[in-house]
């Protein structure tokens, strides 16, 4: 049995709690609407006539603009239509929340919710095939321009091996594209593509990943990561390994459609709050629309460019002294965005002032930008040379690039690779009087996290956190729920002091603090000297081990006075009681089928 995970740690030293006890629930948010129109789309794919193909081009008309074949299009007219299944969906749902809960979510009655979801759901059933068409229309941009070049009279060698080698990636990849098969876990199979996609429920498979098309000896395959995870280990020109040998993402696949006149990339430019981190797209506003703090240059991020997908082929066969020097740390930045009046506020103090705000928001847009490398020789630049006629990343000596060599008739420009995604985020910060600094933010951090963990029984990676604005100026933090669905923690954290003081208690515990006679805190017997994996380190927060310090007077000190917290601003929210969740907890509620053609419904017993 592992012993370095620190939920385990945790359990180790408290063996009387493994089997002592009321089980608690599994933790999942019932009213995300993500999960729910997810459900109801399940629901209204079941009452579709016609199943789907295992290949997606069968599912579509062959025709510019690779709409719905028309069998499935009257299909889904017909499934849009039919009171009888909206109803069925409409008794899924309202036997896993009532109408206050989604009230308190700003969606309406339960009714009205899946009624809009039913008239909208064949408009978004073919929007879920988008990403495929954006990915084979490039893909067959790629091969006509290769095909085009091997065409040309007085080509070199070098030249025409590029074009060729071009040509049968292009080509292998329409095939990975075209079939999909059920038996193979292929990744363009309909049903399991939709689940990737959103539209269908996929708890197995990582919502809207990012694809690494790899270019093995034994044929092509697709690589899937989170895209949180991916910008960063399908990175520019970063290693990555499939089946015991090396692949280097040397291009990104740029989607059809996305350049200019010119031919160059159509870019974004974020300008991020310096106390908050928050992003606004709007480059005359003034003030942070989340801390009222003024926003200026200095939080400018320019050349923004969202990655969805990049290839990857074979690297050389290098020592492991190579491999380490050739080792690429990202300087990966978070910015978030609230959702248009879902922010909710609170402020929790006691006796001697405010102590923390605490600014919730429900599916908040999270974006994670490549700033470049962190070893690269000026700071201040920031972005990749990429060029925008086949996405190959391009060498940059001022960005600290050292290996390769361009293609001489590249068209050069400097982008920031980014992804984005909706979360439930939780914005922490602290009262400037308190003049906390990096070692006091990081621990706080981790302490945080490991204590939500603990008390709501999440496992590792569930519930992640992002020091803000950036990790060299911890001003603020961001935590968000990482899971697919979200376990609606951070929402049950907004309903008053009370969880606060139980939450400020395990932390406490976690910390080896106990309290003595007089309820002053002291170290325990075992208690470790800054940090251990019984207590705050963990695989997830090796970059911040040099900074975590236990045994910090401050970090004590406040964790202590939120034991005793009081609202002092804001209105707790409050908790909503749920219909059929005692029957959810129980595995008596059934959920719509993920597959319609297999018929068999998904039963929830136990963690989903």
């Amino acid at each position: 049995m592992r012993r370095s995970e620190p939920h385990d740690q945790y359990y180790f030293e408290r063996r009387s709690d493994l089997v002592a006890g009321v089980v608690r629930p599994p933790a999942i948010d019932l009213a995300n609407p993500d999960l729910l129109t997810a459900h109801v789309q399940a629901e209204w794919l079941a009452a579709c006539v016609k199943p789907l193909e295992a290949a997606i081009p069968a599912n579509l008309e062959l025709i510019e603009g690779l709409p719905l074949s028309p069998e499935l299009a009257a299909a889904a007219s017909e499934a849009s239509a039919d009171e009888t299944a909206c109803r069925r969906a409409i008794a899924v749902v309202r036997a896993a929340v009532d109408d206050l809960a989604l009230a308190a979510e700003g969606l309406g009655t339960v009714e009205m919710f899946v009624e809009r979801l039913w008239l909208e759901a064949a408009g978004a059933f073919n929007e879920a095939f988008d990403r495929w068409r954006k990915l084979r229309e490039s893909t067959q941009e790629e091969l006509e321009a290769a095909q085009e070049i091997v065409r040309r009279m007085g080509l070199s060698q070098e030249q025409r091996a590029e074009a060729g080698a071009r040509q049968h990636r292009a080509n292998k990849q329409l095939e990975l594209l075209d079939s999909g098969r059920a038996s193979s876990g292929s990744d363009f199979y309909s049903y399991r593509y939709l689940a990737t996609e959103g539209f269908l429920p996929g708890y197995n498979f990582p919502r809207l990943p990012l694809y690494a098309f790899v270019d093995a000896e034994k044929g092509s395959t697709v690589l899937q990561r989170p895209r949180f995870l991916a910008i960063a280990e399908f990175g520019p020109n970063s290693l990555v390994y499939h089946e015991g040998k090396a692949y280097r993402c040397n291009r990104a696949k740029l989607p059809a459609g996305t350049r200019d006149q010119e031919g160059n990339l159509a870019t974004r430019t974020l300008t991020c709050c310096t106390e908050c981190g928050a992003g606004h797209d709007g480059e005359t506003q003034e003030r942070c629309a989340v801390c009222a703090s003024p926003l200026t240059s200095e939080g400018r991020l320019s050349k923004l460019y969202r990655i969805e997908n990049v290839e990857a082929v074979p690297g050389a066969r290098i020592t492991a002294n190579d491999e380490d020097r050739q080792r690429r740390g990202f300087d990966v930045r978070t910015i978030f965005t609230w959702p248009d009046g879902g922010q909710k506020e609170l402020v929790l103090g006691d006796g001697e002032g405010a102590i923390v705000t605490l600014r919730y928001g429900p599916q908040t847009v999270l974006a994670r930008a490549n700033l470049g490398l962190r070893r690269r020789k000026a700071q201040e630049i920031t972005g990749f040379d990429i060029d925008t006629l086949t996405g190959r990343w391009l060498k940059n000596e001022a960005a600290g690039e050292e290996e390769g060599a361009d293609p001489k008739s590249a068209r050069r420009q400097s982008i920031v690779p980014m992804v984005e995604d909706t979360k439930n985020a939780l914005l922490v910060q602290f009262s400037p009087s308190l003049g906390f600094g990096p070692v006091q933010m990081a621990t706080l951090q981790h302490a945080f996290v490991r204590a939500i963990e603990t008390v709501h029984v999440l496992e590792t990676g569930e519930l992640l956190g992002e020091p803000l604005p950036t990790r060299d100026n911890r001003k603020a933090i961001l935590l968000y729920e990482a899971s697919e669905g979200g376990a609606g923690v951070l929402k049950r954290l907004m309903t008053g002091s009370d969880s606060w003081r139980t939450l400020a208690s395990t932390a406490l515990d976690l910390l080896h603090l106990e309290r003595d006679d007089d309820g002053a805190l002291h170290d325990s017997d075992n208690a470790c000297v800054e940090g251990c994996y019984r207590c705050l380190l963990s695989y997830y927060n090796q970059p911040d081990h040099e900074l975590i310090e236990r045994s910090d007077g401050q970090v004590q000190s406040l964790l202590d006075r939120l034991t005793r917290c009081e609202v002092m601003r804001g209105e707790a929210q409050p908790r909503v009681a749920r219909a059929g969740w005692r029957r959810w907890r129980s595995g008596a509620l059934r959920l719509p089928p993920l597959n319609p053609s297999q018929g068999a419904p998904i039963h929830c017993a136990g963690r989903i």
